[in-house]
């Protein structure tokens, strides 16, 4: 009963994760890989959060609590534990997020799903969750305090997203007939969308991408920074939007590696710490 677009498209957004983090730290010296980078990241991430969004409901029942804690909570606090234990027999002391009182690197994103899932019935009820879940990310944008505690800044920008793949749905990208002028379209935002990385200023702040940063940080913490963030939020829809939709075009034979994303998400920051340990 699994839908294999879906897990072709989980396996390739998983993908897409773990060659942004082999390449993070070359980015702003490799002239090649940066716009690849930037063009991956303007819309796995957003993606990523739609696909989890799909797939969630909105009444957290005792099947769902259940779920949750087996599927979320125990991977987060057991990774959590391995990933410190391992810098700490490394280095010697915990990592960065420790002192921030922040998931260890990769892991904020079951943090954030965690409170996702958990803001879902609330904005269930609401008359309208997606504008309101953009307000909410545009507005504690400013806030200095969010940042990578607990990954609130990221948990709130990357929610209308989530929202936006519950509103969507499991047949987001299931129609009996492929209309070619859809095709046409998204193949021309997907080749747009690259050309405009491949074109963009060697000064640009890659930072936005992150969800991360506040506008103060930014250096844009007025109206022009909110329109700003709303631009980067209709980019990231229509391209990624595009991309998923031209990849649930066909079977990528990748099925069984989205089925097993989870395990590759959790486990490939070891292979990270070892690489950087030669």
């Amino acid at each position: 009963g699994r839908n294999i677009s879906f897990d072709n498209i989980k396996a390739i957004l998983i993908f897409l994760v773990v060659f942004g983090h082999f390449v993070e730290l070359h980015i702003a010296q490799d002239a090649f890989l940066r716009p690849i980078w930037i063009f991956a990241y303007a819309f796995h991430m957003p993606m990523s959060a739609l696909v989890s969004g799909i797939f969630s409901k909105a009444n957290l029942d005792e099947k769902q609590s259940v779920q949750l804690i087996r599927n979320i909570v125990a991977p987060l606090l057991g990774f959590e534990l391995i990933y410190e234990a391992t810098e700490y027999l490394i280095r010697g002391s915990f990592s960065v997020y420790a002192g921030l009182i922040a998931p260890y690197w990769m892991l904020w994103y079951l943090m954030s799903l965690l409170c996702w899932r958990l803001l879902l019935p609330l904005f269930a009820r609401l008359q309208f969750p997606l504008i309101l879940s953009l307000g909410l990310a545009l507005v504690t944008s400013y806030s200095e305090h969010l940042g990578y505690l607990l990954s609130g800044a990221r948990t709130l920008f990357f929610f209308p997203f989530f929202i936006l793949g519950w509103k969507l749905g499991a047949n987001a990208f299931v129609s009996k007939g492929r209309d070619w002028r859809l095709i046409c379209m998204a193949s021309a935002i997907v080749i747009a969308g690259s050309i405009m990385c491949f074109l963009l200023p060697a000064q640009f702040d890659y930072r936005w991408l992150y969800g991360s940063f506040s506008l103060h940080r930014l250096e844009m913490a007025d109206l022009s920074g909110s329109l700003y963030q709303l631009l980067q939020y209709g980019v990231s829809t229509l391209l990624g939007l595009s991309i998923l939709y031209l990849l649930s075009l066909r079977d990528w034979g990748l099925a069984r590696v989205g089925q097993r994303s989870m395990y590759v998400f959790l486990w490939h920051g070891m292979a990270l710490i070892a690489l950087h340990q030669l």
